[in-house]
């Protein structure tokens, strides 16, 4: 099994505007190249529109801008300021047994989509619970540059040795027919996420959950067959998504032959017997802090790589409360190369959440308000966010890791050095996980294992 990530964000809108969106696709064997980006699918069969009907893709004259010109400054703050909110949010969500997995790549795409329709208050809370820095001009370009480099890491890859790379991302907008997007933020969506509009009936909400739900299973070569179900109403009026695919196999895999049952200690303290994989990263890195331990497990033919951080016995909370885009910066950055004996268990996670607590806990309560002011999107405004879906799995074994997720934001009307010898970590206790692209910083999938034999 070779390592397999999908995951698809939504935003679904109940907005006075008409507008669909596939792009930012990244290649290496996606799905069938589409409109509005490279390597997107076509999203269910999807055709230009010659008259405004339920599944036809509108015309745009906004192209990508394929070589954006973005700062180093620019994208480095972006990556550190898109960690920081993935950790606050990863702190927010709510968790059964736990564990998590979620996409922040995912989510803070479909969010900067929305927020490039935001005004005055709304605008700045959304811009102070996903730590944005940079303004408007500058942030979607940002978004633009990181997703066109994404793109490069799967060009050529597919013959690697230890198994191809795949790595595919797209955004769509589905709007109401005859709604009224303003241009200038259909400019911005063409522009810097490949962004072009379809149309969809929402009056007839399962028929409108087909089409978009055709979309998610294509853009994720099947991984996610159903994103929605029942979440469409008669008062929706825009849906925003974007989706990625991840499929990677390990530099250097496990032998299944050395896997064999083993203690883990989860959080409270109790135990539960797993599957522990052990094995021998001879390229690889390690490091060591106050009250952590990390390590890298890279993947074939990319700089893209799986981080585990351990922490110290009794140190999980702390540790986690502590975290932020510069902290797991300071983390991978004292990694250093060395051979390292990693033991740790295979786990297979699944999240399923709504999103609007932990995002108005954060801060983001006026995007979700009667008062929210969206009208960079909508002349006049008049709409807000309904609530926000997220829905990720995530299988790690011998050979690599699979995963599946799916965001939905529902908008409505208003109402450390030289090591001689190999580094050893036995990760049998609750530890973080982050896969991350190394040159831009993006952190694709991020969670927390605490029992990985709970699903």
């Amino acid at each position: 099994m070779r390592t397999s990530i999908v995951l698809a964000t939504v935003l679904m809108s109940a907005l006075a505007g008409c507008s669909s969106n596939d792009g930012g696709g990244t290649g290496g064997g996606g799905p069938d190249q589409g409109e509005g980006g490279s390597g997107q699918g076509g999203g269910g069969g999807a055709v230009e529109c010659f008259e405004k009907k339920a599944g036809c893709v509108l015309p745009s004259d906004a192209a990508r801008i394929e070589s954006p010109v973005v700062s180093e400054e620019d994208r480095v703050l972006l990556a550190r300021n898109n960690a920081s909110f993935a950790l606050d949010l990863g702190r927010a969500i709510p968790s059964e047994n736990g564990n998590l997995v979620y996409s922040p790549y995912s989510i803070s795409t479909a969010l900067a989509m929305t927020y490039a329709g935001a005004r005055t208050t709304t605008e700045q809370a959304m811009a102070a619970t996903m730590r944005f820095e940079l303004p408007q001009e500058r942030l979607h370009p940002a978004f633009n540059y990181v997703d066109l480099e994404l793109r490069k890491r799967a060009e050529g890859s597919s013959n690697v040795e230890g198994g191809g790379f795949r790595l595919h991302t797209a955004n769509a907008i589905w709007s109401q027919i005859d709604l009224g997007l303003e241009q200038p933020f259909l400019k911005v969506l063409g522009e810097n996420y490949g962004a072009r509009v379809r149309l969809a009936d929402f009056s007839v909400p399962d028929e409108a959950e087909s089409l978009i739900n055709a979309w998610v299973k294509d853009q994720t070569e099947g991984m996610i067959p159903q994103l929605l179900n029942k979440n469409v109403t008669p008062e929706t009026l825009l849906v925003l998504t974007n989706a990625i695919y991840f499929d990677a196999a390990w530099h250097t895999p496990f032998s299944e032959s050395a896997t064999k049952p083993g203690a883990f200690q989860r959080g409270d303290g109790t135990s539960v017997t797993a599957q522990m994989m052990h094995g021998t990263q001879p390229e690889t890195r390690y490091g060591a802090g106050d009250g952590w331990e990390a390590v890298e497990i890279p993947y074939a033919g990319t700089p893209v790589s799986m981080f585990l951080v351990l922490p110290a016995e009794g140190n999980a909370d702390a540790l986690a409360e502590s975290l932020d885009g510069a902290a797991l910066e300071t983390i991978i950055a004292s990694t250093q190369s060395r051979s390292v004996d990693i033991t740790m268990p295979k786990f297979s996670l699944d999240t399923s959440a709504s999103l609007k607590k932990a995002l108005v806990d954060l801060g983001m309560g006026a995007a979700f308000g009667p008062s929210a002011d969206f009208s960079g999107l909508i002349p006049g405004g008049g709409v807000q966010i309904q609530d926000v879906i997220h829905k990720a799995v995530i299988d790690v074994d011998e050979a690599g890791t699979e995963a599946a997720a799916a965001t939905a934001v529902l908008i409505a009307a208003t109402g450390a050095g030289f090591f001689p010898e190999p580094a050893e970590i036995v990760l049998d206790r609750p530890f973080f996980f982050f896969i991350s692209d190394l040159p831009t910083g993006a952190l694709l999938f991020a969670g927390r294992v605490n029992d990985p034999t709970a699903h």
